[in-house]
């Protein structure tokens, strides 16, 4: 409950500044025609940015255990212990909160071209997920059995944070109505996540048959992974307010994983027909992918000349 208000006040405040970006567009169309032609060479400026970005990668996650959760089918009531593997395709959305400093036109480059460096946090709501579960983990009546309630596993991923950097070139478009940039640029992307996994079996004796006294392996971990890719983005000045000029983007960044990024994670437990040991394991794909809309407000003061 408490996620679904925070994406909606996130919704409001970007319709927002969106909503009052447009609305300034048609003042300074109107009243101060002048003042919205860009300046033969502007100087530094700093922006604020929010935007909502969709985001597709994809992993593959595994749990094994040596305790038994079920039994194999209906006809064959041999102990099946954990072998699980998936190789899934993961899709979230984030909210980044980005800041920008562009720097003055460099002489001689075609489209009026501006170099910018920019830092963003970006919010991840809503982002854990269930990867692998079988059964429904949790309390187990004694004695127990394979068909007991109880039996069985969860892999469960979190992303707890992430947050990116920018380097690139703008480029002003020639066009006659609207003041339109295309923005391409090198990033670096970071993702923090944390794992959980439990498995919940009884024990194989040395017949091959499960016993009655059910074992819980807990099993937890961190992992943090670095990317690196390209980023294009498509901006067009919205209007201005003062010194605030409001911008409008679309952007689409493909990122590839720096490094391995495996995380492990196991438990074990004694029993009285021998040790009993659990683990997990992920691998996030070579490639992520994200794009969206977004605003920006740009402290702009008008300079003279303009």
């Amino acid at each position: 409950m408490h996620t679904r208000v925070r994406i909606g006040l996130w919704f409001v405040v970007f319709l927002a500044l969106s909503a009052f970006g447009i609305g300034a567009g048609g003042e300074v169309r109107a009243d101060q025609a002048t003042e919205a032609e860009a300046p033969e060479n502007p100087g530094w400026t700093s922006s604020l940015s929010l935007s909502i970005e969709a985001r597709h990668q994809s992993a593959v996650g595994s749990v094994q255990s040596t305790l038994a959760t079920r039994e194999t089918n209906e006809v064959d009531t041999t102990p099946l212990v954990p072998n699980a593997r998936l190789d899934s395709s993961l899709f979230g959305i984030s909210v980044p909160i980005g800041l920008e400093v562009s720097a003055p036109v460099i002489e001689g480059l075609p489209g009026d071209a501006r170099p910018f460096m920019e830092v963003s946090y970006q919010l991840v709501p809503s982002s854990d997920r269930v990867f692998l579960q079988e059964g429904n983990p949790g309390p187990v009546a004694v004695p127990a059995s394979l068909i007991s309630q109880g039996l069985g596993f969860k892999f469960e991923t979190d992303i707890s944070h992430q947050w990116s950097a920018s380097l690139g070139v703008s480029f002003q478009l020639p066009t006659d109505e609207y003041s339109v940039r295309f923005r391409p640029s090198l990033d670096y992307f970071g993702q923090a996540m944390k794992f959980n996994s439990q498995v919940v079996g009884l024990p194989v004796d040395a017949a091959g048959a499960a016993t009655s006294i059910p074992l819980s392996l807990n099993m937890a971990s961190t992992g943090t992974y670095h990317y690196l890719g390209p980023r294009v983005s498509f901006e067009v000045d919205a209007g201005r307010r003062g010194p605030l000029r409001f911008v409008m983007f679309l952007d689409l960044a493909g990122y590839l994983l720096v490094g391995s990024g495996a995380v492990q994670g196991s438990a074990g437990a004694g029993s009285a027909e021998g040790p009993q040991t659990a683990n997990f394991r992920y691998t996030p794909g070579l490639f992520t992918f994200q794009g969206g809309m977004g605003t920006r407000v740009v402290w702009d003061p008008v300079r003279d000349g303009r």
